[in-house]
C-alpha cells in the first residue's frame, strides 16, 4: 500500500526527486520522497501516510519528525485514502507549513503576471511587419 503512494508521490514531485527505499530504516532513509536541494526551487521531503480507513491522524510528534527528518528539502506530509482493497485512490492530501505556501502562491502569483506580460509581447510581435528593403 505505502509502495503504491510513494510511486505516486514520486510523479507529484516530479523527475528530480527519489524514492527512498527501506525509508525509515536509518538515517540516510529518512523520509518517503526527497527532492534535490541543489536543483529545485522548492525541494520537498515528504513523509507519506496511506489507509483505507476513514480518517488518518496527525500529531504534532509527527510534523516535528517531518523538519528534523527534512535536512536541506521543505518538509512535507502528504495523506492518501484508498477505496478498496484493490487500492484505488479516493483522495490525495499534501500538507506543508503555512509559510511555505505562502511563498509557492506568491511565486505562482508572479509566475501568472510574467506569463501575462509575455502574451502580450507576443501579441505586439504577431502584429510587428518589418520594414523590409526600402532605402538600400
Amino acid at each position: 500500500m505505502s509502495d503504491k503512494h510513494e510511486e505516486f508521490l514520486a510523479t507529484v514531485f516530479g523527475d528530480k526527486s527519489q524514492i527512498m527505499p527501506g525509508s525509515g530504516s536509518g538515517w540516510a532513509k529518512q523520509m518517503d520522497v526527497r527532492g534535490k536541494h541543489r536543483e529545485e526551487e522548492y525541494p520537498f521531503a515528504v513523509d507519506g501516510k496511506s489507509t483505507l480507513r476513514e480518517s488518518i491522524s496527525v500529531s504534532l510528534d509527527m510534523w516535528d519528525k517531518a523538519v528534523e527528518q527534512s535536512h536541506n528539502e521543505i518538509p512535507a506530509l502528504a495523506f492518501r485514502w484508498y477505496g478498496s482493497y484493490q487500492l484505488d485512490s479516493k483522495l490525495d492530501l499534501i500538507c506543508v507549513d503555512a509559510n511555505t505556501f505562502r511563498a509557492m502562491k506568491e511565486d505562482a502569483e508572479e509566475v501568472g503576471a510574467l506569463r501575462k506580460q509575455l502574451a502580450e509581447l507576443e501579441e505586439r510581435l504577431d502584429r510587428y511587419e518589418p520594414l523590409g528593403d526600402h532605402g538600400r
